[in-house]
Order: C-alpha cells, then sequence, then structure tokens
C-alpha cells in the first residue's frame, strides 16, 4: 500500500517569539514492512535543518530560528510504502519461544521496554487487579496481550478532548476515557507488568472507508510487543486489531515522551496550536 501524508503544525505566538529552538519527528520509518519513498519538511519562517537519529534509531531534524516571529508553521508531506501484514490471529506461541521469553538474557537485551516510566507506572494493587484474571486465563504471552487489547476496546471509551498529552497510564485507568496515547500508555504498563517487553509507536492510521477505525484525524499511536522468532508485533488497543498495512509508522520509544512529534523552546508570549493531518491511499489493492 502507497501513501501520500500531509500534516500541518501551525503555531502562534501572542506578542511574537525569538529564540525558538525545535525538534521534529515525523519523517516516516524506513524498514520493519515500510519504505519512505520521498519527504519533504517546509519550515516558515525558512530555517535549515540539521538531521540525525537519535538512541531508538527514530529521524530528528533540529532547527532553530533567532528573528521574531509571530506564527510558526510546520509542513510535513511524505510518500510511504506499507507491505507490512498484520499477525494471523491464529498464532501461538510455541514451548521455545515461551522459554526464550521468559529467559534472563531475553529480558536484559529488551530491559528498556520492560521497565516502568513515569507515563506507564501503575501501583503495583492496581496492576495486579487488572491483569491477574486475563494472565491466569491466556494460553500463553501472546493471547495475554490479545486479551489486553480486548479488555481495553471493550471498556474504556475513545474520547478526544478529556485528557491531555501529559495523561498518565493511572490516571486513565480510573477516567476509563481517553484517545489512542492513553490507549498506548495502559497497554505498554500492563505489558510491561508482565514482563512482556513493549514499546510506543507513533504515526499514522489510514481509515479510508472502514469507518470502525479510530484515530486518523491527528497522529495515531500503537504498541508494539516483541515476541522470540516473530519480532516486533503491532498492536492498536485504540481499535484491537494486530498492524497491518494500514499503520505508517512514524517513530519508536518507551513512551510519548521518546517521540515527541515537534517539541521546542522560545522566548516569547503565550502558543496556540492549529494541527491537521490527511492519509490518502495512492493504491487500495492489499488493505489489512
Amino acid at each position: 500500500m502507497k501513501y501520500h501524508i500531509l500534516q500541518v503544525n501551525q503555531y502562534q505566538y501572542a506578542g511574537g517569539a525569538t529564540e525558538s529552538i525545535n525538534q521534529v519527528r515525523l519523517r516516516p520509518y524506513t524498514g520493519e514492512g515500510q519504505a519512505c519513498l520521498d519527504f519533504t519538511l517546509d519550515l516558515q519562517p525558512q530555517s535549515k535543518c540539521a538531521w540525525h537519529k537519535d538512541y531508538f534509531g527514530n529521524e530528528v531534524a533540529t532547527f532553530s530560528i533567532h528573528a521574531k516571529h509571530s506564527q510558526l508553521t510546520v509542513t510535513a508531506s511524505a510518500d510511504v510504502d506499507v507491505w507490512a501484514e498484520a499477525l494471523p490471529t491464529e498464532t501461538q506461541l510455541s514451548d521455545a519461544m515461551s522459554g526464550e521469553l521468559t529467559s534472563t538474557e531475553f529480558r536484559r537485551r529488551y530491559a528498556e521496554y520492560l521497565a516502568a516510566t513515569s507515563y506507564t507506572a501503575l501501583p503495583p494493587e492496581a496492576a495486579t487487579a487488572e491483569t491477574d484474571e486475563l494472565w491466569r486465563a491466556s494460553r500463553d504471552a501472546l493471547d495475554y496481550v490479545r486479551r489486553i487489547s480486548d479488555f481495553l476496546y471493550t471498556e474504556f471509551t475513545y474520547h478526544a478532548g478529556v485528557t491531555t498529552v501529559e495523561t498518565k497510564a493511572e490516571e486513565f485507568l480510573a477516567r476509563k476515557s481517553g484517545v489512542c496515547q492513553d490507549f498506548t500508555h495502559l497497554m505498554l504498563a500492563l505489558c510491561r507488568v508482565h514482563q512482556i517487553p513493549a514499546r510506543y509507536v507513533s504515526g499514522y492510521l489510514y481509515c479510508g472507508e472502514n469507518t470502525a477505525l479510530r484515530g486518523d484525524a491527528a497522529m495515531h499511536a500503537w504498541v508494539e510487543v516483541m515476541f522470540p522468532t516473530l519480532g516486533w508485533v503491532g498492536v492498536d488497543p485504540t481499535n484491537h486489531v494486530f498492524v497491518g498495512s494500514r499503520h505508517i509508522r512514524v517513530a519508536v520509544g518507551r513512551d510519548y515522551r521518546d517521540i515527541v512529534p515537534i517539541k521546542g523552546v522560545y522566548r516569547g508570549g503565550a502558543q496556540t496550536l492549529e494541527t491537521s493531518v490527511r492519509v490518502h491511499a495512492l493504491e487500495t489493492a492489499g488493505l489489512q
């Protein structure tokens, strides 16, 4: 599947801004079932970007604007080819795969995706209450991941505007209402509590005519879990689906803090932001 993606972020500064320094993580991944065919980043006011890859392999553009400006517009345009296939629902872990998953070597290799973060920390009693019954009912760790996704999809409500980018998993667990970022953080917490390495993924979702899917009006978020032999397996708890060719990966990390699409500092007055995202399919054959 090939897609064209256009994202426009427009910042307005009351009284103007100076000394603006920013980082952008909006270039789609190349690798693991997709390729970024073309990418442009337009900045107004104009500025030169310095590119590097961060610790997690994400493409990062850094730029600065020192002249006074009242508005900053960041426009990202990309053409992406996605051929990743969703994991078949009947997939199970073999005894050897389950054994490796619990091995000391495996857990050391993926230790950073097993540790709780400020976004994903839960009180032990809350994690136990939510997961023990599901864990006991699961035939293996992959089945547990499916059950967690189903639990979040059926017991929690997708509702924009009731949480913020600072909302933590514990608050979402109590509120039971939020957006894809919240679903993702709580699923990360519930996977990690049972020693399943899990990472945060930011990107885009193509819904097309499938209006049952949620999350295409802005950047989307989902989870990838690591299993021996299978590698990183994408799971979208907001929509209770394994990730396939409708999901376009941009960045990965331990939680939202590692993949913030645009972040920076500036001198000046209050800031407001308007964002628009459009994902257009250049072809539709083979959608999953």
